[in-house]
């Protein structure tokens, strides 16, 4: 009877340790984390010059997460196709100027429709059809399906490979019908 009780008082203590250490390691956590937030804080910096006071905020800890957005529009068919790329730990100014340099090397003429301290937009706008528009064709027992460029452009995109005996008699007449005719649609 008395091991019993020794060993209901050892588990005892046991547990009051742990949770001791517990709180403790809690209590260190948080007074950890609370320092990261002494990075979002900012300073008052005044200008020196006895010509006038300028106060203004500064940020301690400049670098962000910087988030592109390239906007292409299409006039044709009014669509908006969106590209996003994020560049961590920076600022925007550099990002600014390393996208600009892409577009000078790759000749892309994109304009900055919106910059934020976190956000960068930039837009284009482009006379065509967006990637999204086909025409199919059946051409010599082969279907073949084209890009829409424009209203006179076709770009071939993709050849079928499919026994014309397995296309059903309507659609075998509708895609001939729309070889005889002019473009449409």
């Amino acid at each position: 009877m008395r091991y019993n009780s020794y060993r209901y008082l050892v588990i005892g203590m046991f547990l009051m340790l742990l949770l001791f250490g517990t709180y403790i390691g809690c209590k260190y956590i948080i007074k950890l984390t609370n320092k990261d937030k002494i990075a979002d804080e900012s300073i008052t910096a005044i200008n020196d010059d006895n010509t006038e006071e300028v106060k203004k905020d500064v940020n301690i800890y400049e670098d962000t997460d910087v988030t592109v957005i390239y906007e292409d529009f299409y006039s044709l068919c009014s669509e908006t196709i969106k590209k996003e790329n994020v560049y961590y730990s920076t600022n925007v100014e550099r990002v600014k100027q390393l996208e600009l340099n892409n577009q000078k090397i790759n000749n892309l003429d994109y304009s900055i429709v919106e910059e934020d301290a976190d956000k960068l937009i930039f837009k284009r706008t482009i006379s065509n059809n967006c990637p999204n528009h086909f025409k199919v064709k059946l051409e010599s027992d082969d279907i073949i399906v084209y890009r829409k460029i424009n209203d006179k452009e076709l770009e071939m995109y993709r050849k079928i490979d499919i026994p014309v005996e397995l296309i059903r008699e309507e659609l075998k007449e509708r895609l001939e019908k729309r070889n005889r005719c002019k473009y449409k649609r």
